[in-house]
């Protein structure tokens, strides 16, 4: 069994490297809005997404958050995204 101090060491690693991934795909989404969303961009955009997406799936692997807890607060984000966003307010797109 790990002991309580690695336990913190791994999650404040775990919490450190996904807050810079995070800042990762903020960057290239301030970068996007800026110039625009050419080719080099799109692949940028994509492999930040897939490594903060991996990063979710750390935490999940670590017993941090379930997968049904994620879909839930997932579901809960769309269902306020529909009152105070317009991405999905003329649409048929389900979330």
């Amino acid at each position: 069994m790990k002991s309580e101090i690695h336990a913190e060491r791994e999650f404040a690693e775990l919490f450190v490297i996904t807050m810079e991934e995070c800042a990762e795909l903020i960057q290239i989404l301030s970068k996007i809005q800026r110039f625009g969303l050419d080719q080099n961009n799109s692949e940028h955009l994509k492999q930040e997404l897939g490594d903060v997406y991996f990063m979710i799936t750390t935490f999940m692997a670590k017993g941090l958050i379930s997968e049904e807890e994620m879909w839930e607060c997932s579901l809960k984000k769309g269902e306020k995204l529909k009152i105070f966003s317009d991405l999905f307010k003329d649409s048929s797109e389900d979330l």
